[in-house]
């Protein structure tokens, strides 16, 4: 019952997260974690983010951003690398901690999301923060909305940043599951 009820969830966080442009982890990390418990979190969402982001990356293919994704790539290889690593390496009783400062703290920043531009962004940009976004990912399974605010100041249309943000993110789950 727990699968069936863990794959309607996981259908319905897609679901929605197709027609808002994201934000299938902050739905799913809670579901996940009750309903197969929080070291389970961030090896399920992985490969729950793997299958769903292919898709993405196809439709709006032509919509990526190939000089941020070249930018982005060497930090997030390292970054889910050590990310990965340091998830193995970990106390496992601490994890729910963590899953819970990083749901308050992505909701906190997804609700303060400002939609105008703030900030001039540049394509290095993306290389530190490639390497940051990466190594959460790595450790707690995804890092949620916080790199949009580059996207969006970097000057992105709406699809191009579908494009570009599910592009980086497939790189960064195919490295984790190989890692």
């Amino acid at each position: 019952m727990s699968i069936l009820l863990l794959t309607l969830s996981s259908f319905a966080s897609w679901f929605l997260s197709t027609l808002a442009g994201g934000g299938t982890p902050l739905l799913l990390v809670p579901a996940i974690a009750f309903f197969l418990g929080a070291p389970a979190v961030p090896p399920v969402l992985t490969i729950g983010m793997l299958l769903g982001h292919p898709q993405r990356v196809f439709l709006y293919w032509k919509e990526i951003n190939w000089l941020l994704m070249w930018w982005y790539l060497p930090g997030a290889v390292v970054g889910a690398i050590l990310g990965a690593f340091a998830f193995t390496q970990i106390q496992l009783n601490w994890l729910p901690i963590f899953l819970a400062v990083f749901l308050i703290i992505s909701a906190i920043a997804t609700s303060c999301n400002e939609k105008v531009r703030s900030f001039s962004v540049r394509p290095w940009y993306f290389l530190p923060a490639g390497f940051i976004f990466a190594f959460i990912s790595g450790l707690i399974g995804s890092a949620g909305p916080i790199l949009n605010p580059l996207y969006l100041n970097y000057g992105l249309s709406k699809e191009q940043t579908l494009a570009t943000k599910s592009a980086h993110l497939l790189a960064i789950h195919i490295i984790k599951t190989i890692a």
